[in-house]
């Protein structure tokens, strides 16, 4: 969410780094893959700052949420781990970009995130016929 208003974004969130980490053993939760993180997730940008509103995905067979995932915090969750882009799409797609792997839009808002936090707003609009993508049909 972001203004109000539901977003697929491109670049979206993860929440592998709120859980600690170190260079032999990385404790996150093993998700079974039932999409493409094992996780479904819905995030909001309020405030400036982003926060995680909702979780689902299944652990070893059962059905977890949220409070499953991180059972000492409370929705939504301010993501204070996260740094790094979100592209929320507001024109059609043009197609894949053949640089960067992603699609690309007529226009689009990028968002970015330091610790959770806003720190940049910016709007793309791009040239259907300058920018190099693969068309999709």
């Amino acid at each position: 969410m972001w203004n109000g208003e539901k977003f697929h974004p491109e670049g979206e969130p993860y929440i592998w780094s709120a859980f600690p980490q170190n260079k032999h053993v990385i404790q996150y939760p093993k998700f079974e893959s039932t999409a493409d993180r094992g996780y479904t997730a819905e995030w909001e940008v309020r405030e400036d700052t982003l926060f995680l509103t909702s979780l689902e995905g299944r652990i070893d067979g059962k059905q977890v949420g949220l409070t499953d995932v991180f059972p000492d915090k409370k929705a939504p969750i301010s993501a204070t781990w996260f740094s790094g882009s979100i592209i929320l799409p507001l024109g059609k797609v043009i197609g894949l970009h053949k640089d960067l792997g992603r699609h690309i839009y007529t226009k689009e808002t990028h968002l970015t995130m330091e610790k959770g936090k806003l720190v940049k707003k910016e709007e793309k609009t791009f040239d259907p016929e300058k920018t190099p993508v693969w068309k999709i049909h």
